[in-house]
């Protein structure tokens, strides 16, 4: 079997990413970065076939994947999709959802460090919850992480009055055995 992974348009991964959003079962965080272009596609094929694909940042965390997917009847070749998938892309780290396992399990495959960088809450019943600690306002140009015209500002430590966690986001950074051919 012949392993590629090379790069793509966003709008040829539409039914791919449908496919991994009804597998996902869950919000995806970072669901709107490879059509807004702030990560670049990729392909995943098995002998021509495309099975899967992968997005890597290209703006906010240069170099992380963000999102990868295989389609269930091809998994068995993970590993090697995965590894052509680094290489075509010059990926060096990755993110996952630790509520997706395809996209945590290669993070804990190939990762020793790994980061907590946000909890994921669970949708639950209506609540009244108020936060004075935190605001949400118009982005000024002092401004950073993702783009958008509204930011949070948080003021003093939060406590989020018993609210369930379902996650988190993580990221590590790629063994440099993973990045060469």
């Amino acid at each position: 079997m012949i392993f590629l992974s090379s790069r793509i348009d966003v709008a040829s991964i539409a039914l791919l990413r449908e496919e991994f959003r009804n597998e996902a079962g869950c919000q995806i965080v970072r669901d709107s970065i490879l059509p807004r272009g702030l990560a670049d596609c990729y392909c995943c094929a098995v002998d021509g076939q495309q099975v899967g694909y992968g997005g890597v940042w290209n703006q906010h965390f240069p170099g992380r994947v963000m999102e990868f997917y295989i389609r269930p009847q091809f998994r068995h070749a993970t590993p090697e999709l995965f590894r052509a998938f680094v290489i075509a892309s010059g990926a060096v780290a990755i993110e996952a959802q630790t509520n997706i396992p395809l996209s945590y399990a290669l993070l804990r495959a190939h990762t020793t460090e790994v980061e907590r960088e946000n909890v994921l809450f669970g949708d639950g019943p209506t609540t009244d919850l108020s936060c004075p600690q935190v605001t949400f306002r118009e982005r000024v140009a002092a401004d950073f992480g993702p783009e958008g015209d509204w930011v949070q500002g948080i003021l003093s430590c939060i406590d989020w009055g018993g609210m369930e966690s379902v996650g988190y986001i993580v990221s590590g950074q790629l063994p440099d055995t993973l990045l060469t051919k």
